[in-house]
């Protein structure tokens, strides 16, 4: 099938000429984590293929340089981490120890 539609056989070394990545190489290119760019593709945020139902999401090196892209991943380097703590007039449960 392949040679009647003259379609190349794949290769490593033209899939990344190409810029093709999967959904694991892309989060690491993005230095972020693969659950939140598969959220991100489902959204429409950023542009990938899913050509199967069962088989794995493909995304385009320039999709990931986009600004949306760009967006996402600074937003993980934004994140400041606080612990929770009480605010003044918060009401308070108290439960019972019987």
């Amino acid at each position: 099938m392949r040679s009647y539609n003259e379609i190349p056989r794949h290769t490593a070394e033209r899939q990344k000429a190409d810029g093709w990545m999967n959904l694991t190489q892309a989060a690491d290119f993005l230095e972020i984590n693969s659950t939140t760019l598969r959220i991100a593709f489902e959204r429409g945020e950023i542009e990938a293929e899913h050509p199967f139902a069962t088989g794995p999401w493909i995304v385009n090196r320039s999709a990931l340089q986009a600004k949306s892209a760009i967006r996402l991943a600074s937003r993980r380097c934004r994140r400041e981490y606080t612990p929770a703590t009480p605010i003044e007039n918060q009401a308070v449960l108290e439960l019972s120890d019987t």
